[in-house]
């Protein structure tokens, strides 16, 4: 959560942006997932007993192995690029001792927020 904010106690109630769960890739047609980070994600309009039982779905499903791609080598100079409309990105753990140097550039595009 960012600084300051205080978490909900029922997560129908929580402040935040508003998007759609499937969003529609505006180059490729294809629909992708598009899900929020947990843990105080919520589906609009949903029971929220219904709402975590789907989320926990389709968390799973996004995470499963076969839709998984673990990049096992670092290199210095590497790139890695990935498409934020179709694409869920994380980094596993490191330990503080070892240099992490990263910059990110994004590139302007469509918005979804109150879509």
């Amino acid at each position: 959560m960012r600084e300051g904010a205080i978490p909900p106690s029922d997560v129908s109630q929580g402040s935040g942006p508003r998007h759609p769960l499937v969003r529609v890739h505006p180059v490729t047609g294809k629909k992708a997932l598009y899900l929020g980070r947990r843990p105080f994600s919520y589906i609009c309009g949903y029971p929220v007993a219904e709402s975590e039982a789907l989320l926990d779905a389709l968390w799973a499903h996004a995470t499963d192995d076969q839709f998984i791609w673990h990049r096992t080598i670092n290199r210095p100079g590497d790139i890695l690029l990935w498409d934020n409309r179709c694409a869920m990105h994380a980094r596993t753990s490191f330990a503080s001792s070892e240099p992490r140097l990263a910059h990110r550039v994004q590139i302007a595009g469509e918005s979804l927020i109150g879509a």
